[in-house]
């Protein structure tokens, strides 16, 4: 309680000093005793301009603990509040505006106007903050009570007071007279084209005293927010009619209209769409989300960039699934057990009296992990210790020996095992070196100085196995020329380049194909494939300057790897010069050579490769496509909602995401892309694909034939040592018989 007295006179001795006069009146307005009346605790806070008419107030009845500012401080001097240091969290907030010039009770000073708009932005933003590594974050409090405090005389002045118009704000004028007499009006947000609002307009008054001033305006039901849309999704008059099933396949809805028909219709609130917005709530749909002030609501939607789509295997033999079924562990561990059956099996038979007994343990334990029955003699079967071995490690054996077929059986039967590319570096067939770019540039420079003098750009006699900097140069320059004619095409211009086409003599089958539809025609013409277009707008700028410097970034000579000609970037048939040459085709010849399942790529938008896949895997379920791991130039995207105020309407739309609505409006819209095409080719499905050495199952043959010339080579040594053995023992007894002869 100390606390809150000593505060209490802080603050009283702040408004004295901030004030320009400390003489006061006779009798004091009683503003506080009016708003402070059964007031339950809450955050109060007061903003004052510190003219002289401020100290003819009833200060003393001020007893709950206050923030009191003065407006003519600088506002980064202004005291904020931690909510990590306070010890209560109070979720009602009343805002008094007291100015000086608006509380003479006796006659109405002329004054200057009044922009109340800055007191408005300090109640709302400038109050409490929490600190992150990005420095403090204000909170901004759209549920804010706020009351303009005058006398029943100045009512005639409001007109001079005004503000930002269109915001949703809980205001009210409190009118006081020196009788204790006061009448409470309320502001209504009306939306106008007009940007401002004086105090005087929109008002609803009345005079109670059964509540207090907060209660009342508390009580407040402001109107629904009014948001504007200037985007390029056209609106109809009916789109805002509830629909049955929004996820119809039939409707031509688009996702971002279903998604506007649900939460607009949850929050009930208008949208109307306009070629320029006046209202400051402003929606913008499917843009970059960057909140760059505290007035924006930005929501994340989904993540697009550059993905590669392909059903391309490299298949290669494996013995590994002979070793899978079991883990390390236990390989350790059986390998222990059968080494301790063997000694301790071997060392009993030595010492215990039946080493004279035909009997191998080894033997016997390989031939019950084999499932064979291994050879057990009569005295080795009735003594207890080789019982008790022996039998323990058949039972084990079985176990082992059927749970290590079940899992081996699937995997013989599987096909080879594939490698498959999984990112963008997997897709390079050759690899620039930071030191050739110098070597490329100087070969740029030669390819261009033989184009001005119109000679070839490549000498038949030249080898075409060219190095990766000279390729590059070569592809880069013919870009650029190509560039040129696309550029001329539309003022009969074509015929002035030497460059109409692109023949490509690097291209190899061993490379990958990256191919990519053109996004733009002109004149019938068509531009670069899209993920051409996209290298080239990323070596410019900067790489002009990491060329001079010498310094490259990976970006860089990831993009100039991209660029070399060994990979084709076009698909069959494409040709610059054909202005008859529609995106359909273009897209069936792509079609054409991602389901031979070659070294070929397609390249997009993640949207437009989602869509793609999707089709493919539809009607071509006998080939196994999949899509890449990394995205080249992520950007996120999302909607915007700026000044929402109390709107409910970023709530709603957060909630469609969470819940999966919007993510399934997103599949459906992929999927009515696709709806009403057809594929190039109808593949054959067999019921039953026959077993074949095609697989894994060319292992089992493989380990045969191992073991078979094992087997052969041993057999071989094992003969010759023998006839070695004898023709050396022969030669001995001849010897001997020599030497006998030779002494006799």
């Amino acid at each position: 309680m100390a606390e809150v007295v000593y505060f209490r006179f802080i603050a009283l001795y702040y408004i004295f000093q901030c004030a320009s006069s400390t003489s006061l009146q006779a009798k004091a307005l009683h503003v506080f005793n009016i708003l402070l009346d059964k007031l339950d605790p809450c955050d109060i806070q007061i903003i004052h301009d510190g003219a002289e008419n401020i100290n003819n107030i009833d200060w003393p009845s001020l007893s709950l603990p206050t923030k009191i500012m003065c407006r003519r401080e600088n506002i980064y001097a202004i005291s904020f509040i931690d909510i990590f240091k306070t010890r209560v969290a109070l979720n009602n907030k009343f805002v008094i505006f007291l100015s000086g010039s608006y509380l003479d009770v006796r006659q109405a000073n002329p004054g200057t106007t009044l922009d109340l708009e800055k007191w408005i932005w300090i109640a709302l933003n400038y109050h409490e903050f929490y600190t992150e590594w990005t420095g403090r974050q204000f909170i901004t409090g759209w549920n804010n009570v706020m009351t303009f405090v005058t006398t029943k005389v100045n009512r005639n002045r409001l007109g001079q007071v005004y503000f930002w118009a269109q915001q949703h704000l809980k205001l009210s004028i409190l009118f006081i007279s020196l009788e204790n007499q006061h009448e409470v009006c309320t502001w209504s947000i009306m939306y106008e084209d007009k940007p401002k609002s004086n105090l005087n307009k929109h008002l609803s008054c009345r005079s109670e005293r059964a509540t207090n001033v907060f209660r009342t305006v508390q009580s407040i039901v402001l109107p629904s927010t009014k948001w504007c849309y200037d985007g390029k999704l056209k609106l109809v008059q009916s789109w805002l009619q509830e629909i049955k099933n929004p996820f119809d396949a039939k409707g031509n809805y688009f996702k971002s209209e279903n998604i506007l028909r649900i939460i607009f219709l949850a929050a009930n609130e208008t949208l109307n769409s306009k070629t320029v917005c006046h209202y400051k709530s402003k929606l913008i749909i499917e843009s970059a989300p960057v909140e760059s002030d505290e007035t924006v609501t930005a929501v994340t939607t989904e993540t697009s960039g550059y993905e590669f789509l392909t059903c391309y295997r490299e298949e290669y033999i494996s013995l590994k699934l002979y070793i899978s079924p079991f883990k390390k562990l236990l390989w350790m561990t059986l390998v222990f057990s059968l080494i301790a059956i063997i000694i301790s099996t071997t060392a009993y038979q030595y010492f215990a009296g039946y080493r004279k007994i035909h009997f191998a343990p080894w033997l016997f334990v390989l031939a019950t992990i084999f499932e064979e029955c291994g050879h057990l003699p009569l005295k080795i079967r009735r003594n207890w210790f080789f019982r008790v071995i022996l039998g323990l490690w058949c039972i084990v054996s079985v176990v082992l020996t059927n749970c290590y077929n079940g899992i081996m059986i699937s995997e013989l039967n599987s096909p080879f095992a594939t490698q498959r590319p999984s990112f963008f570096e997997h897709l390079l067939c050759d690899k620039l070196n930071t030191i050739d770019i110098p070597k490329m540039a100087k070969r740029l420079q030669a390819y261009a100085g033989k184009s001005n003098n119109h000679l070839a750009m490549i000498d038949p006699r030249e080898e075409i196995s060219k190095p990766i900097y000279d390729r590059i140069a070569w592809h880069f320059l013919m870009l650029y020329m190509l560039e040129l004619n696309y550029v001329n095409n539309t003022d009969y211009s074509f015929d002035t380049y030497q460059v109409k086409e692109l023949d490509n003599p690097f291209s190899s089958n061993e490379c990958f194909h990256l191919l990519s539809l053109p996004r733009q025609y002109v004149s019938g013409y068509s531009k670069y494939p899209e993920f051409v277009e996209y290298i080239i707008l990323s070596l410019r700028g900067d790489t002009i300057l990491q060329m001079e410097a010498n310094i490259f970034s990976k970006q860089a000579l990831r993009s100039f790897n991209f660029l070399d000609p060994q990979h084709t970037h076009h698909p069959r048939g494409f040709r610059y010069s054909n202005h008859n040459q529609t995106a359909i085709q273009l897209q069936h010849s792509i079609e054409n050579e991602l389901i031979d399942c070659g070294k070929s790529v397609f390249i997009a938008k993640s949207g437009v490769v989602e869509a793609e896949f999707q089709f493919l895997e539809r009607h071509y379920p006998t080939r196994k496509f999949y899509k890449g791991k990394d995205i080249l130039e992520k950007i996120s995207f999302g909607w915007q909602f700026t000044d929402r105020g109390i709107s409910k309407l970023p709530k709603y739309f957060k909630a469609a995401i969470e819940t999966g609505i919007y993510g399934r409006l997103r599949k459906e819209e992929i999927y009515q892309k696709s709806l009403h095409r057809t594929p190039v080719m109808k593949l054959k499905t067999e019921m039953a694909t026959p077993f074949g050495l095609d697989g894994a199952i060319s292992t089992l043959f493989i380990l045969c034939g191992v073991v078979l010339f094992v087997a052969s080579f041993t057999f071989m040594t094992e003969t010759f040592f023998q006839s070695y053995v004898s023709k050396g023992s022969l030669i001995c007894s001849l010897v001997n018989r020599m030497i006998k002869t030779f002494l006799k």
